[in-house]
């Protein structure tokens, strides 16, 4: 039976001297620091807090509100899949319009029609793809994709409208 060599005891001093537990550089970094780093490369998401998600809906009841009164019918709200998720799907006249709702507190970082950048359209593209393939496999419905935004912090004016609504926003 082979014999394992061990090591000297966590704490203890090794044959030159050192005390192994003050070496930092040879053990593992701990879990809190490594989703950390993780977070501030932001290549780890924080899940969104509860209120975030409250006004999250919140917003969004808004905007379908807002979107009922021009005319538009609510098909889906909150579709999900494996390519991403689309707030709101509507229809208008018989064209499928696909919504997403952005709100923004402050526009400290910009306003929320400018959060909606490239990528984020990229993945409601393939969303909206998804949800076409499952659901018309045969017969394409005509499509846009719809941006509605709410600003937060602006004073509330009779002449200025928190909601923004960007019908055909951008194409596929």
């Amino acid at each position: 039976m082979p014999k394992f060599q061990q090591g000297p005891p966590r704490g203890s001093s090794t044959p030159s001297g050192k005390d192994s537990s003050a070496d930092k550089s040879q053990q593992p970094p701990s879990k809190i620091s490594s989703t950390r780093s993780l977070l501030s490369l932001g290549l780890f998401k924080k899940r969104p807090t509860a209120h975030a998600k409250i006004t999250g809906e919140k917003n969004e009841r808004l905007a379908e509100h807002f979107l009922q009164q021009q005319g538009l019918k609510l098909k889906e709200r909150n579709y999900h899949c494996r390519r991403g998720e689309i707030d709101l799907i509507m229809v208008d006249n018989q064209v499928l319009v696909f919504v997403e709702v952005r709100f923004r507190k402050q526009a400290k970082y910009g306003s929320a029609l400018e959060s909606v950048d490239y990528r984020k359209q990229q993945k409601l593209i393939k969303a909206a793809q998804y949800y076409l393939m499952k659901h018309f496999p045969n017969n394409e419905p005509r499509c846009r994709f719809d941006v509605v935004a709410i600003d937060g912090n602006q004073t509330p004016k009779p002449s200025k409208n928190p909601i923004e609504w960007l019908p055909n926003a951008f194409t596929a």
